[in-house]
């Protein structure tokens, strides 16, 4: 192996090895770690983590600051503290296409004895044709999914009189098996609308439902608009 090849394959596994950190950094605050190594995604979201580290360094050798000869455990702990601030502060707003962790709104149909246990827990259903064996939830945000589970947040958005305020139910992992389909709805249509003194700020239904939840399990946002 030439020393091309086994840089490319350095390269392939920091990335993997990259992502896999970073996904469950972000998991991690929804009380979720993913055991199942050989995932896609891992890579993605590993190349979008390298991107940036790799143009500095490009940019310094080009001004000739001899980062190649570092000590190796300083790059190590470098890429580590990297890797912690992205998966808190950029990974949870990079859509999923581009390889990073946005959640997206959805609804889940199943049948009525399993959305009942939903019921239980406090969690609101859209209204149902009449004589229908299946029930669909009302807007959910979907935070993961893997081959056995979805990771589904639910929340109840309201405005009153201090503003735009949002009460998460909870997050809870479903398997997928219990579930008939789920429906990924529009997400940059207008879920409210705020207005503070002459400005009116609209709200996404994306952002109405799933910022809360992300706020709630600790990941950093900007606020909801207060009045």
């Amino acid at each position: 192996m030439d020393l091309l090849e086994k840089k490319t394959v350095m390269l392939l596994a920091t990335a993997y090895a990259s992502g896999f950190f970073a996904w469950n950094l972000y998991l991690g605050h929804f009380g979720i770690f993913e055991y199942d190594l050989l995932q896609t995604r891992f890579l993605s979201a590993g190349t979008l983590i390298l991107f940036p580290p790799i143009l500095t360094i490009g940019i310094w050798k080009w001004v000739r600051i001899r980062f190649s000869k570092t000590n190796f455990l300083l790059k190590f702990s470098c890429l580590l503290i990297w890797i912690y601030i992205f998966s808190n502060f950029f990974f949870p707003f990079i859509p999923q296409w581009l390889g990073g962790a946005k959640p997206y709104l959805a609804s889940i149909i199943a049948d009525e004895e399993e959305l009942e246990k939903l019921r239980v827990l406090g969690i609101s259903f859209a209204e149902a044709p009449e004589k229908s064996r299946h029930i669909e939830t009302a807007r959910v945000c979907k935070i993961y999914e893997n081959r056995d589970i979805f990771l589904l947040g639910f929340s109840t958005p309201s405005l009153n009189e201090h503003g735009l305020q949002t009460k998460v139910n909870r997050v809870l992992s479903i398997n997928r098996s219990n579930i008939k389909a789920l429906s990924i709805l529009p997400q940059n249509t207008t879920g409210a609308t705020v207005t503070i003194g002459n400005t009116k700020n609209l709200i996404t239904e994306n952002k109405l439902h799933c910022g809360g939840i992300r706020y709630a399990y600790g990941i950093p946002m900007y606020s909801l608009p207060q009045k």
